[in-house]
């Protein structure tokens, strides 16, 4: 009886979701495609940075080694297509510094790839492989987070990915530093990029205008205006916006 309350509940919302002509688009188009079976990898364990807050660090990721043995990392291909894997999304570390066994991938799998942008992945070999570029901040909050204080980092990756379809600015918003993101989005996009936000967690205890605890409501502001400003470059919706920061989906509480 629980489950069938449950299946109700969700059917009705579904209902009221599709109401929406833009939604039930892409609804419709969802249900076209083919299944997704994703995972995500780190493909390896070193890095070229050490950004403030990163969470492959602060878990201790990198104590897991990249295999030397090339037939290793061969058999790890072979295993994941046989799972019916299709999907992956590369992180690690800093995927760019294994080139030939991300065009390994490539040509395996389809990809998503995030990179810290200091190292350009060519286009020739990854011509339709989404580049997730990572950013936190204008160019001195950048700096002060990914860069040491010293190394522009921004600067850097928007001369790599200058007018590049594959590249998307994974922007990561703080609290206290809402007034860059107009500045921050407008450079992107001139840089003929699309743009996505995400949002910072202060693990490391940074405190002030990077503490997550501040929340985020400013931020949210200021994505509605670059929603509104740039509609065909940044992939969010103000909804999702809300519900990233508030942990409110529909009448229900998620997330930490």
């Amino acid at each position: 009886m629980v489950t069938q309350v449950v299946e109700s509940d969700v059917q009705d919302s579904l209902i009221e979701y599709l109401e929406d002509p833009f939604l039930n688009h892409l609804f419709k188009q969802i249900r076209k495609a083919e299944q997704i079976r994703g995972i995500s990898v780190d493909l390896t364990h070193a890095c070229n940075l050490r950004c403030q807050g990163c969470y492959f660090f602060l878990d201790e990721l990198d104590q897991f080694k990249a295999p030397k043995d090339e037939a290793e990392f061969d058999t790890f291909i072979a295993h994941e297509k046989s799972r019916g894997t299709n999907f992956i999304t590369v992180v690690g570390g800093e995927p760019s510094l294994m080139l030939e066994r991300l065009q390994k991938l490539y040509q395996n799998f389809r990809l998503m790839v995030v990179t810290n942008a200091l190292i350009k992945i060519p286009y020739e070999g990854f011509e339709t492989m989404p580049i997730a570029i990572s950013l936190w901040g204008d160019r001195e909050t950048d700096k002060t987070l990914r860069g040491g204080g010293k190394l522009d980092v921004f600067s850097k990756a928007l001369k790599n990915y200058k007018d590049d379809p594959r590249a998307i600015w994974h922007y990561t918003t703080t609290p206290g530093n809402a007034h860059e993101i107009a500045s921050v989005v407008e450079q992107c996009v001139a840089n003929g990029n699309r743009v996505l936000f995400n949002f910072y967690s202060d693990r490391i205890d940074l405190g002030g205008v990077y503490d997550h605890n501040l929340g985020f409501a400013d931020v949210r502001r200021e994505i509605d205006k670059a929603i509104a400003r740039y509609p065909d470059k940044i992939l969010m919706t103000s909804y999702m916006s809300n519900v990233f920061t508030t942990r409110q989906l529909y009448d229900e509480t998620w997330g930490y």
